[in-house]
C-alpha cells in the first residue's frame, strides 16, 4: 500500500483490496495527484524553511526537487498534471503574488492541451481537471469559514463534480465516497506527509526513519479499515447503466442550482 500510495505502483495490490476502494469510491487516492504532489511539496517548502531558507525562495528550490519525485515515478499523466500546478503556486511569492488556484488551473490547462489535444478526450485527464477545477472554485468561495466547513463543502464539490464522469464511463455511482473522501483524504495525505519525512531523515538517522514509516503503515491500515466499513454500509455503491449525456447535464444543472441556493440563503444570513 505504501508503494501504491507514493509511487502509484498498484501491481502488488490484492484483489480484495483494491475492490474495497473501488467499492468505496476512494480508489482516486492511488492515482499520483494533487493530493500527493501538494503534501510533498509542503514538506519540502517547510524542511526549506526549517534551514532558514526564505519562504520567497523556498519554492523555487523546492520546484526541481518536485520535479525528480515526478521523474521517480514516470511522469505519469496525473502526476504531471498536478505538478505544473503546483510549480506555479510555488513561484508566485518569487514574484510578489499570491498564490492563485485558479490562475494555476488555467495555465496547466492550457500547456496540457496545447501540448497534446487529444488529451480533452481522456477521461482521466477529464475527470481530474473537472474535480480540480471544483475544488479551486468552491475553496475560493469558502475561504471565509471555518476549516471544517470548508473541507466538508470542498470534498462534497469535488464528489458531486465527478458522479457523472464516473457514471457515464464506468456505470459506477458511489455514494459512500461521499463519506468516506473526508478523512480517506486526510489519512492519504498523511501517509505521503509521513513517507516523505521518512526518506529525508533517513540519510540522518535510520531508527528515526523507521519511526515514520511504521505512522505511515499505520495511516495505511486506517485506510483499508475505513474503506472496508464504507464499502459495507447499504447503497454505499450501485452498478448502474452507463448515463446517458442527457443525465449528465442534468445531475450538473442541478448541481449549480443547488449551489446557487445555498449562495443565496448564505448571502441573506450574512446580511
Amino acid at each position: 500500500l505504501m508503494r501504491a500510495i507514493l509511487l502509484g505502483e498498484r501491481g502488488r495490490m490484492s484483489f480484495r483490496t483494491k475492490r474495497l476502494f473501488v467499492e468505496s469510491g476512494t480508489m482516486h487516492v492511488f492515482a499520483i495527484s494533487g493530493l500527493h504532489v501538494m503534501a510533498i511539496a509542503d514538506v519540502l517548502t517547510f524542511a526549506l524553511m526549517c534551514l532558514m531558507v526564505p519562504r520567497r525562495f523556498a519554492g523555487l528550490l523546492s520546484a526541481p526537487l518536485l520535479w525528480g519525485y515526478v521523474h521517480l515515478i514516470g511522469f505519469s499523466p496525473s502526476a504531471v498534471r498536478a505538478a505544473l500546478m503546483a510549480t506555479f503556486s510555488l513561484m508566485a511569492p518569487l514574484v510578489w503574488r499570491r498564490s492563485d488556484g485558479l490562475r494555476s488551473w488555467s495555465l496547466t490547462f492550457l500547456i496540457v492541451h496545447l501540448s497534446n489535444p487529444l488529451m480533452i478526450t481522456n477521461v482521466g485527464n477529464v475527470l481530474s481537471f473537472a474535480v480540480m477545477l471544483a475544488i479551486v472554485i468552491v475553496g475560493e468561495a469558502v475561504r471565509n469559514l471555518p476549516k471544517w466547513q470548508r473541507t466538508l463543502l470542498v470534498t462534497m464539490a469535488a464528489w458531486a463534480v465527478g458522479v457523472p464522469i464516473a457514471a457515464h464511463v464506468f456505470g459506477r455511482f458511489t455514494p459512500g465516497g461521499l463519506l468516506a473522501n473526508i478523512p480517506l483524504i486526510a489519512s492519504a495525505g498523511a501517509t505521503v506527509a509521513s513517507g516523505i519525512v521518512g526518506l529525508l531523515v533517513s540519510f540522518v538517522s535510520e531508527t528515526l526513519a523507521a519511526h515514520f514509516n511504521n505512522l505511515a503503515a499505520l495511516f495505511t491500515h486506517a485506510m483499508v479499515g475505513l474503506s472496508a466499513a464504507v464499502a459495507s454500509l447499504p447503497g454505499a455503491n450501485f452498478v448502474i447503466a452507463e448515463w446517458s449525456y442527457l443525465q449528465c447535464a442534468a445531475w450538473y444543472a442541478l448541481v449549480f442550482l443547488t449551489a446557487y441556493l445555498v449562495r443565496s440563503v448564505r448571502s441573506r444570513h450574512v446580511i
